[in-house]
């Protein structure tokens, strides 16, 4: 059978395990690209009141197929995955099929044809009909070719950890098979939580939920972005070892999420 045919196959045969692990890819790199490009939002207040956005193109050059970020993405995504300690913990599950050994080629095949522009569009999309819900700019805002995501330079390596572990949390946190312990938010959305813990934040306004643990908690370049565009604030507790107060913005749908181990049947 030749990779086309291998790459229909898997897609008819694996619709809904494509799709799971196509929308933890748009969390890792959407919510990374779509909070920087929030972050870099400007005001301007004389003579009045101008808020400056970054031109659309720059979220293209980023999201790109051609562009580093995602060739880099191509070329080692899914390996790292695979690699990843919670994988490796789960890799039981039936959804996770699609990282069988029999099955990485084509899976790295789809993500080069298939969801790498899924990621640019959604992105593109989102950030497009934010700025724009009549189609055209507000008379109060308008694009400033100076802005550039990043400061213009090449993602560095806390920001590609950031998408491997968002990737990962949030395609185990979507598994059906998977048992999880689930604490809803509480009126002042204020939680105690552990290393092992999972917070899951969302917002109407969101690209996708994001996904907090310790991990990325101590990944500061990334966090520091990550509390100001979903106003998290997550602090280690005082003679507390691996454990962390949690306060978010009451706008936020929050969840504390524990993962206990796959329901084979």
């Amino acid at each position: 059978m030749n990779i086309d045919d291998m790459v229909r196959n898997m897609m008819d045969k694996h619709k809904n395990e494509l799709q799971l692990f196509q929308l933890a890819v748009l969390s890792g790199i959407g919510s990374l690209v779509y909070s920087e490009y929030i972050r870099r939002i400007e005001q301007k207040t004389r003579p009045v009141v101008i808020t400056m956005i970054p031109e659309l193109r720059v979220v293209t050059e980023i999201l790109h197929p051609a562009s580093t970020l995602m060739r880099s993405l191509s070329d080692h995504l899914i390996d790292n995955m695979i690699r990843h300690k919670l994988m490796l913990k789960y890799m039981n599950a039936p959804e996770l099929v699609l990282f069988k050994n029999e099955n990485i080629e084509v899976l790295k095949t789809i993500f080069d044809v298939n969801i790498i522009y899924f990621i640019m569009e959604i992105v593109r999309e989102k950030i497009y009909r934010k700025f724009r819900p009549t189609g055209h700019l507000a008379p109060s805002i308008r694009e400033n070719r100076d802005i550039e995501l990043f400061y213009g330079k090449p993602l560095n390596e806390n920001h590609m950890d950031y998408i491997l572990e968002q990737t990962v949390l949030h395609l185990l946190v979507s598994l059906q098979s998977m048992k999880k312990s689930v604490m809803a938010s509480n009126r002042d959305n204020c939680f105690v939580m552990a290393s092992e813990d999972i917070l899951v934040v969302d917002n109407d306004q969101a690209i996708t939920p994001i996904c907090f643990n310790h991990h990325i908690f101590h990944n500061r370049t990334v966090f520091e972005l990550l509390s100001f565009v979903t106003s998290t604030d997550i602090r280690e507790m005082r003679n507390e070892e691996l454990r962390y107060l949690v306060s978010t913005s009451k706008s936020n749908k929050v969840k504390l999420v524990t993962l206990n181990g796959i329901e084979v049947n």
